[in-house]
């Protein structure tokens, strides 16, 4: 697994005087190892810790998810949709440009460099949203004929414990998988992460949407649709619609039966 980490919660100070610094750092590609998560038996009192005040409570992604018998991809994925804290260690560096202002003029920025890797840094939602809809490269082949073993396993759940009924589209698909990863997921969320699919590919970047496979997305000129084709698209008016409202029907459609563990 491999991300591109472009952001990074700032230090305090920053965040605190907004007006006065900025805050930035190179791009930096990072994977499971450099990942961190608040333990669980702490996570009550986490909420008003700094990055620093927490970091005896951090244990690492891969820990975590051997004591939990998942692989660490499937781990991150459920703490992500689950609002854990995820933090990172980095080992580039950021860059602060600090702003000496006289009456109320910027006259002049002084460039700091800060070693990253002096600290876990806390992700933002923003690259947590990526990483959750960012498909590892090595998940799929360039061919797509072979599925990893982690999708392998996600469509084996599928055939265990789900019955669909009716004629599957790509949105009743995802519909499906939503439902089966979260039981109390609502509609509205589940849209919403389609429409992220849809910025992901606009309409020209093949995705693997969970449920149905590679396609092509992207978002209509009406808020309230998306498209999907199995090609690129080469027109605004190109593939088949999917509204909220027909998205919305095909949740209340659905039904999942869940076998007695």
């Amino acid at each position: 697994m491999s991300w591109k980490i472009y952001r990074v919660v700032p230090p305090d100070f920053v965040l605190n005087k907004p007006q006065t610094f900025q805050f930035s750092i190179v791009p930096e590609s990072i994977n499971e190892n450099n990942l961190f998560l608040v333990s669980p038996k702490e996570e009550s009192v986490t909420d008003s810790l700094t990055a620093n005040e927490q970091k005896g409570t951090l244990i690492s992604l891969i820990e975590l998810a051997e004591d939990s018998g998942k692989t660490p991809l499937n781990f991150l994925r459920k703490s992500i949709r689950l609002k854990r804290v995820v933090f990172v260690r980095l080992k580039g560096q950021g860059r602060l440009i600090i702003f000496d202002k006289i009456n109320a003029e910027t006259k002049e920025a002084t460039l700091k460099e800060v070693d990253l890797k002096d600290q876990l840094w806390e992700l933002p939602e923003s690259e947590l949203e990526q990483m959750l809809l960012e498909q590892p490269t090595e998940e799929i082949k360039n061919d797509g004929s072979q599925l990893s073993s982690e999708n392998q396993s996600i469509n084996k759940t599928k055939k265990d414990h789900i019955s669909v009924e009716g004629k599957r589209k790509p949105h009743t698909a995802y519909a499906v998988y939503a439902k089966t990863e979260n039981r109390i997921i609502k509609p509205s969320h589940a849209w919403r992460q389609l429409g992220q699919y849809a910025d992901l590919s606009k309409g020209d970047k093949q995705i693997d949407l969970p449920g149905w496979g590679l396609i092509y997305l992207k978002r209509d000129r009406e808020k309230s649709k998306l498209r999907y084709k199995n090609t690129k698209f080469d027109a605004p008016s190109d593939g088949e619609v999917i509204t909220i409202k027909s998205f919305n029907s095909s949740w209340q459609r659905v039904k999942i039966q869940y076998k007695p563990s």
